[in-house]
Order: structure tokens, then sequence, then C-alpha cells
């Protein structure tokens, strides 16, 4: 009950309530001995905490719910937990171990056949290399992960990727589709990446845990 409260609040933008039931959620799991259930209310906390700027106990719930689903062996929930690790890395300016996380995720997606799941961890991964400046691989990458989500039919994924790929395009200095419409304030916010990606992860997650 606890943890369906909180994917409900932090569905509804409710992120300081939702990260309190996943909490509580947590602790409950941990009482009656539930590692499974446990593994994914870390995470989702962890996402809310995220988008609270709480980084660094994000990352802590990240990686405790990792632990948890390798004992278990279930690869597609490692490569959910994963990408969700990247993200809270990415906000925390640790591009270079984002990227081996996002790595990692798109790899045990693909095996477990999650190809939708394995578009949101390329598309983290094309956001933090865009970060260091790795524009040409950016591009690729960003291009590969709107195309799965585009293959899935998933359409509004795909078009905030396509977004974020037009600003990186027009940073590497290369011609973009002038039909597209950038949010014109992703420049002037130095943290609207930031926002975009827990925005843009806080939904496909949710529904990520819920058919694992």
């Amino acid at each position: 009950m606890l943890q369906a409260l909180g994917r409900s609040l932090a569905e509804d933008a409710r992120t300081a309530e939702a990260a309190d039931a996943l909490r509580r959620a947590v602790l409950a799991f941990r009482a009656d001995g539930d590692t499974a259930r446990m593994a994914g209310a870390l995470t989702d906390w962890g996402v809310s905490l995220t988008g609270l700027g709480q980084i660094e106990v994000a990352l802590a719930a990240h990686e405790a719910a990792l632990d948890l689903v390798r004992q278990r062996g279930d690869w597609r929930a490692e490569g959910v937990v994963l990408t969700n690790l990247g993200v809270a890395l990415s906000c925390a300016r640790r591009h270079h171990d984002a990227i081996e996380a996002f790595d990692l995720a798109a790899t045990l997606l693909t095996i477990a056949g999650a190809s939708a799941r394995e578009a949101m961890a390329l598309g983290g991964k094309g956001r933090a290399l865009a970060r260091l400046g790795r524009y040409d691989e950016a591009v690729a990458t960003l291009e590969a992960a709107a195309e799965a989500f585009h293959a899935a039919g998933d359409g509004r994924h795909e078009g905030e990727l396509r977004a974020y790929l037009l600003i990186t395009l027009q940073r590497a200095g290369r011609p973009a589709d002038p039909d597209a419409d950038p949010d014109p304030d992703a420049d002037a916010d130095p943290d609207a990446a930031v926002k975009a990606e827990v925005a843009i992860t806080g939904p496909f997650r949710l529904e990520a845990i819920r058919a694992s």
C-alpha cells in the first residue's frame, strides 16, 4: 500500500510526499524480509529523492537496490535500477560514472528483451555525453534512443529526446531540423537538463518497476 501510494504521489508530482511514503515502504518491506519489493521501493525512493535534490541519499538508495536485485539475478530489474542510478550520478555531475551505469543498463535490458527500457538508458547516456562535450557520440546515442522510443510507440519520450537532441546539435555546431521546436529555456536555465532528466525518468521508471 505504501509503495503504491508513493508511486501515485510521484505521478502527481507530489514529490516530497512520495519520498516520505516510499521511505516508509522501504522500512516496512525490510521488517517483513521482502527483499524483492524492498528493492523496487528503494529505487522508487531514490528517484523521488533525486527530484528533491537529495542526491547523496538517492545514490545510496539506488546502490542498496542494486545490491538486492543482483542477489536475485534479475537482469531486467538490475537494468532499471542502473538507469535510475545513472540519472542520480548525472545530477551529481559524475558523468563518467553515469555513462558506465547507463552502458551496463542498456546491455542488461537488451539481454532481457526490454527494448523500450534500453532506450531510456541510451537517452540518459546521450545526455551525459553531451554534458561532457562529447557531442558526436551524444548525437548518435540520442538518435538511437529516439528511434527506439519511436519503434515502441512512445511518442512522449521520443519527443523529449528529440528536443534535447536539437539542442545538442546546436551546441555541436551541426545543422538542425528547421521544423523542430526546442525549449528556449533549456540553455538559459543551467539546471534545465537535470530537471528534464528527472521528469523523463520518473513516469518511465514507475511503469518499468510495476512490470518487473
